[in-house]
């Protein structure tokens, strides 16, 4: 999500009909404020780190290629 930066994403059932929406909202109301992960949950830290790069600003190409160089 954050690469691309999609703030909901389509839930599509096995049949391929679109069932619901998960959006980011969903994603940081169900994190558990924990230090730590077991398996594949979410740290809060997770989340706040995927929401900082869904959120900023695009940079202009100018500068992606100044940087570059």
């Amino acid at each position: 999500m954050a690469e691309a930066k999609v703030r909901r994403l389509p839930v599509v059932g096995a049949d391929g009909k679109i069932e619901g929406l998960l959006s980011m909202d969903d994603v940081v109301d169900r994190t558990e404020l924990k230090t730590s992960a077991k398996g594949n949950e979410l740290t809060p830290e997770d989340v706040v780190s995927t929401l900082k790069r869904l959120y900023a600003p695009p940079v202009p190409e100018t500068v992606n290629h100044a940087a570059a160089a």
